[in-house]
């Protein structure tokens, strides 16, 4: 729509006056005549008397000033739209453009990246730590194994109740580095060293090969034996247990904390107390299946743990002895077997060391 002010120069307050005299000034500038060489004269001149006509009109002056209004604000309208879309749109292509992943986000995922790779390491080495400190402490409580094969003798069913028999590792010397208690008994020479110390007594002094100990536990926890032999054994050889008729004999009291553990030939025996009526509750067949054998035996609080060359196990038991009671005593019978009792030369039990511990 023409803006008629606009092409008169005038305000859209003008009065009469003031559009009569825009009007006459751009006639006789405009007119035809007065610009023969212009070929648009015309046309403009057409556009200022179109303008005059309207405006100096009063009644199609309000029609006109009506209609370009509304042209106006229609116009301002869609100016504003217009703008406000480009607006939209450069926004919107602005922040397509920060999605893009340029060089800063590589930066920002992969330092992420690196973080996260450094955390699951650190995880990792955690967890590794936490493992070999378990496996050393398990190590400190368990003597370190040797590099003999350990072999599981032939297995038993036991026929006592609460009894249990594992595997352990074989025997580690460390056990014995700070005990100070000890002694030997030599069925050979027919000596010993055990009269030194104050927990262990002779019943029967060595003698023909035989001989029986008293140790008193009011002060220890464990017996520790190492027994040497000589030989493959034909007879009783060694019986340790609670009773004071302990001497291989198996004429035992019935005292409640008599259970027993004996050698015969080549077997180890372990019975019950007269809780359990004396019921073996194993026997280890061919435990000494070699010749000159050596045997270390583990005695604790209601278990035994007996060490070879090619076998290292624990028998538990809640019927065997009672070593946590005041004033257990512990009886000990030997057995050179002797075969030839002139000359003491015979197969069997040769040497026995006694350690006590707590």
């Amino acid at each position: 729509m023409k803006n008629y002010y606009e092409l008169l120069g005038i305000t859209s307050d003008a009065d009469r006056e003031t559009i009569k005299r825009a009007y006459r000034q751009l006639a006789r500038k405009y007119h035809p005549d007065a610009q023969p060489d212009d070929p648009h004269a015309l046309d403009y001149f057409k556009q200022i008397n179109e303008a005059y006509q309207t405006l100096i009109n009063t009644e199609r002056r309000a029609h006109y000033d009506l209609a370009l209004r509304e042209y106006q604000q229609s116009m301002a309208y869609s100016a504003a739209s217009a703008s406000s879309q480009q607006s939209n749109t450069t926004l919107y292509k602005t922040q397509s453009a920060n999605l893009k992943p340029d060089n800063t986000h590589k930066f920002v995922r992969y330092t992420f990246l690196g973080l996260l790779f450094t955390l699951l390491l650190i995880f990792a080495q955690a967890i590794l730590v936490s493992i070999i400190e378990n496996d050393a402490s398990a190590r400190r409580r368990v003597p370190n194994p040797s590099t003999q094969k350990v072999i599981i003798t032939p297995t038993f069913t036991p026929s006592g109740p609460a009894t249990t028999r594992e595997q352990v590792m074989p025997f580690d010397p460390i056990m014995l580095e700070n005990v100070t208690v000890s002694c030997q008994v030599d069925l050979l020479a027919l000596q010993q060293s055990c009269d030194e110390v104050d927990a262990i007594e002779f019943i029967r002094i060595p003698e023909n090969g035989k001989a029986v100990l008293q140790i008193n536990m009011q002060n220890y926890g464990q017996i520790l034996l190492q027994l040497e032999y000589l030989g493959i054994p034909e007879n009783w050889t060694f019986n340790l247990g609670g009773s004071p008729k302990n001497d291989g004999t198996n004429d035992i009291s019935s005292i409640e904390n008599d259970a027993q553990l004996s050698f015969f030939g080549r077997d180890l025996l372990i019975y019950s107390n007269a809780q359990n009526e004396h019921t073996q509750l194993a026997r280890i067949p061919n435990l000494l299946d070699e010749k000159d054998a050596k045997i270390i035996l583990h005695i604790a609080h209601q278990q035994v743990t007996w060490y070879t060359e090619t076998s290292s196990e624990r028998l538990a038991s809640r019927y065997w002895l009672d070593l946590a009671s005041t004033n257990t005593m512990v009886y000990i019978g030997l057995n050179r077997t002797i075969i030839q009792p002139t000359t003491r030369n015979g197969n069997g039990l040769a040497y026995i060391t006694i350690w006590l511990l707590p």
